[in-house]
């Protein structure tokens, strides 16, 4: 079914357009080392998912590093492109990951500009997100609603400069989803530091209230917290648990 096609390449890419080929053997992307005859310059009319930074791509042109499992398109086609970025300077060089007929994402195109969605794969895109979130949840040591009570810094000294500057949320935990945790308080290591390395996880704050998704603490740090928080989706908004919890999340 197409629903599957595009289910499957919008969890293998990072962005996707519809675009007609304009040349092939060439770049418009003048870092692009190598060109080769499934190098192609794409036209791209409209942007279906992509980052922020690409949202405007319409109307320019793209470089497009063809797959090499399929046939390479004739210039002059205009194909469903989903892909991968490969280079960014003077203009955007991305990897193929797949492509599609036109036809098959012009429902999806047609149900956006009708109103019914912000984006053409704005539902599919919330559907993957969802389920990248029970997954992730799936492979905690707990998961809880809570509201953040206290806040306080884990070791005395200075802080070198990519070190995490561990503190300690105290958590009044009112309902647990998964794991072996009594409701009540319990404390929650995470990392102060704004390093690259840290930049993304939680940063709790008093009186913030929702859901905690728990990693053991393991080494040394062990002593400071049973439980960390160490990736971007470890705090969700309250009401993302009905999404944790359909087809097969926490129980």
């Amino acid at each position: 079914m197409p629903d599957n096609n595009v289910t499957d390449l919008l969890r293998r890419s990072a962005v996707s357009f519809t675009g007609t080929v304009e040349r092939l053997g060439a770049s418009s992307v003048p870092e692009l080392a190598e060109v080769d005859d499934r190098t192609a310059i794409v036209l791209v009319d409209r942007v279906l998912h992509s980052p922020p930074a690409f949202a405007d791509l319409a109307g320019t042109p793209v470089t497009v590093q063809l797959d090499p499992g399929t046939d390479p398109p004739a210039v002059g086609e205009r194909w469903a492109f989903f892909a991968n970025g490969l280079a960014f300077g003077t203009g955007l060089a991305v990897t193929e990951v797949g492509r599609l007929p036109v036809g098959e994402v012009e429902p999806y195109v047609a149900n956006a500009l009708a109103g019914n969605a912000p984006a053409p794969f704005s539902d599919l895109e919330a559907g993957l997100k969802a389920e990248q979130l029970r997954e992730h949840a799936a492979s905690a040591a707990a998961v809880v609603v809570g509201t953040v009570t206290n806040l306080r810094r884990a070791a005395a000294g200075p802080v070198s400069e990519h070190a995490p500057d561990w503190w300690v949320a105290t958590l009044d935990v009112h309902h647990v989803e998964q794991g072996d945790v009594a409701p009540g308080q319990i404390e929650v290591l995470y990392p102060n530091s704004r390093d690259v390395r840290w930049h993304d996880t939680p940063k709790p704050t008093a009186g913030q209230d929702g859901v905690w998704i728990l990693h053991p603490t393991e080494g040394a740090d062990a002593v400071l917290a049973r439980y960390r928080l160490e990736d971007a989706d470890d705090y969700q908004p309250a009401q993302s648990l009905d999404s944790l919890r359909a087809d097969g999340g926490p129980a």
